[in-house]
C-alpha cells in the first residue's frame, strides 16, 4: 500500500511546478554523486559499495543498499535525460545521459539492461534518418572506454556471464533470466495457492509472504490482494495518470515499459524509496513535455 499512499500524500506536487522542479534538482544532485561513487567503486573495486555480497555476481550500487531500488531510480533518471537530450536537444543532458548509461551498465541488474535495449529500439525507430551519426559517436565512446578499462570490463562481463551460464545449466534459461523468480512462483503456487486457496481467495487474495513470494510485482499483488485488489490497484494508477493529463507519447511509453518490467521483477511497487522518486520524475517529465518549466 506504500505506493498509492505516497501518491495520495504528495500528489499536490504536480500542481506546484516550481516545487516539483526544486525537488527533482535536489534529488538529481544526490543521484549524480552516487553515480560518481559507482564509477569510483568500479575503478578501485570497493567492496562496501558493491550491489551483491556474492563476489561472483558483479555490480555496484553506491550508497543504495538495494540494487533493485537503484535500478528503477536509474531507469527514471535515464528516461528524463533521454527526453531532454533527444527531444529538447539539451547538450549537457546528453552528456549526463551517456554518463548514466555507463553507470547503469555497472549496476549489474538485468532489468536495467532490458530497459536500455528497449530504449535503444525506441530510439532507432524514431531516428532512422540521423541514427548513423549517433551510433558512430556512441561506438567511438565505447571503443575508447573499452581500450582504457579492458581488464576490469572483461572481468566484470566474465563474472556476469559465468553466473548466468551456471544458473542456465542448473535450472534452465527462464531461471537464469528471471533470477529464480519462476521457481519462487512455482513454490508459492504449489505450497500455498493450491493448498490453502478456495474460490473466495481468487477475489480477495491471501498469501503469507514470510514463507515465500514470487517477487514479481503484479503477481505479488494478485496473490496478496486477489483479483479485486489487483483491479483496484490498476484503476487507481489509471485514475492518477488521467488526473495529471498525460499527453506525451514518450511519457506513456516510459510508464508502460516500467510497469511491464515490474511485472517480471520486484522492488517497484513494494519499495519505500522508489514511489517518491518515480512520482517526482513523472511529474517533472510531464511538465517539461508541456513546456511548463
Amino acid at each position: 500500500m506504500f505506493f498509492p499512499i505516497t501518491i495520495i500524500t504528495f500528489y499536490v506536487i504536480h500542481d506546484k511546478k516550481e516545487l516539483n522542479v526544486k525537488l527533482f534538482k535536489l534529488y538529481e544532485i544526490f543521484f549524480l554523486l552516487n553515480a560518481s561513487l559507482i564509477v569510483i567503486s568500479f575503478l578501485f573495486d570497493i567492496d562496501v559499495l558493491k550491489s551483491y555480497p556474492n563476489p561472483r555476481r558483479p555490480g555496484y550500487s553506491g550508497l543504495f543498499n538495494r540494487p533493485n531500488q537503484l535500478s528503477y531510480i536509474t531507469i527514471v533518471m535515464i528516461a528524463i535525460y533521454y527526453y531532454k537530450a533527444s527531444f529538447l536537444k539539451l547538450k549537457y543532458d546528453y552528456y549526463k545521459l551517456i554518463f548514466l548509461i555507463v553507470v547503469a551498465l555497472l549496476g549489474g541488474t538485468k532489468r536495467i539492461y532490458f530497459f536500455l535495449i528497449i530504449l535503444l529500439i525506441y530510439h532507432v525507430c524514431n531516428n532512422l534518418r540521423t541514427i548513423y551519426r549517433q551510433v558512430l559517436l556512441v561506438f567511438i565512446a565505447l571503443l575508447t572506454l573499452t581500450y582504457f578499462l579492458w581488464d576490469k570490463l572483461y572481468l566484470f562481463i566474465e563474472n556476469k556471464l559465468e553466473l548466468f551460464v551456471q544458473i542456465y545449466n542448473e535450472r534452465g534459461f527462464l531461471s537464469a533470466l528471471l533470477s529464480y523468480r519462476n521457481d519462487r512462483l512455482s513454490a508459492t503456487w504449489n505450497d500455498q495457492i493450491l493448498v490453502d486457496w478456495n474460490i473466495l481467495n481468487v477475489f480477495v487474495g491471501g498469501c503469507d509472504f514470510t514463507i515465500e513470494r514470487p517477487e514479481m510485482d503484479l503477481i505479488d499483488i494478485f496473490f496478496y490482494f486477489g483479483l479485486i485488489g489487483l483491479v483496484v490497484y490498476m484503476l487507481f494508477f489509471k485514475t492518477t495518470l488521467n488526473a495529471i493529463k498525460l499527453k506525451n507519447n514518450y511519457l506513456l511509453f516510459f510508464i508502460t515499459l516500467i510497469f511491464f518490467i515490474s511485472a517480471l521483477t520486484s522492488g517497484f511497487l513494494n519499495s519505500t524509496n522508489i514511489p517518491f522518486v518515480f512520482m517526482i520524475g513523472v511529474f517533472y517529465l510531464n511538465n517539461i513535455s508541456q513546456k511548463l518549466v
